[in-house]
């Protein structure tokens, strides 16, 4: 279109999109609008299925229903529910209800060449996270003051993103849950 890029889609797809911000990129799926100014990200819609799933490979989207899209589609802002890389939502149709989180196995964001070392040696926790948190994109919430004291010494460098954070959890008798795409540590502090 002149004014805008859209697609309608049933099934799933993968979609690598070139940033024109004065031309937004729309993919309509069943009951949700993905509005898009340039990234890589899959929409996964099939008629029948109870949920349509979008998740983010790289770039930001912007998600709402078509309930919330007469505002949204006018605005070259991207506002709505905001996914970036690691992240997915899914939209359970019935409900018009949204679900945020992590993909199931997420990636290193950075090249190759700039990828960080996951490699510690009495390492404090906060700066572990630290780095786990800018490779992969994600937040990690915890309590600083009293994880202070909390040191780590692994390599972590072949496991998941999941399997890090169970090995860190492990190493100082935490817990961790991830809620709307956040990995939460829960923790009673280092003796």
């Amino acid at each position: 279109g002149q004014e805008n890029r859209s697609v309608f889609l049933s099934g799933k797809a993968f979609f690598d999109v070139v940033k024109q911000p004065q031309k937004p990129f729309f993919v309509y799926a069943n009951e949700l609008i993905t509005k898009v100014l340039g990234t890589r990200f899959t929409v996964q819609a099939y008629p029948n299925d109870k949920r349509v799933k979008v998740q983010v490979k790289t770039g930001k989207v912007s998600v709402f229903t078509h309930n919330d899209s007469q505002n949204q589609v006018e605005n070259p802002v991207l506002e709505g529910v905001v996914l970036t890389p690691n992240q997915e939502i899914t939209l359970h149709r019935q409900e018009l209800r949204f679900s945020k989180g992590l993909i199931a196995q997420p990636e290193i964001l950075m090249p190759p060449t700039q990828s960080p070392s996951f490699e510690f040696e009495e390492a404090p926790v906060a700066q572990v996270f630290a780095v786990i948190e800018k490779a992969y994109g994600v937040n990690i919430v915890y309590d600083e003051e009293l994880l202070e004291p909390c040191t780590i010494t692994a390599s972590l460098t072949e496991e998941s993103l999941a399997e890090k954070i169970r090995l860190i959890c492990q190493g100082i008798g935490a817990k961790s849950e991830t809620i709307d795409a956040q990995i939460i540590i829960y923790s009673k502090g280092c003796k």
